[in-house]
């Protein structure tokens, strides 16, 4: 199988659109919105990646099921 590093909504959308699985997407953008957080755990995206203490808060705040 096949994993993938999205950066974006937009980039999950393509993938998950192409059939891919949201276990196997990896969201890693820098700087997360609230927003994209909350479509990441409405679709079951829940691996992703963080930098500083400040988005690993708002990780936890914003979809605490995330790993």
């Amino acid at each position: 199988g096949f994993s993938f590093d999205c950066a974006t909504e937009g980039e999950i959308r393509f993938v998950l659109k192409a059939g891919g699985d949201p276990k196997n997407i990896i969201f890693a953008h820098v700087i997360k919105t609230p927003a994209a957080l909350q479509y990441a755990a409405s679709v079951g995206v829940e691996m992703m990646t963080f930098d500083c203490k400040e988005e690993l808060l708002k990780i936890k705040k914003y979809y605490p099921e995330a790993r």
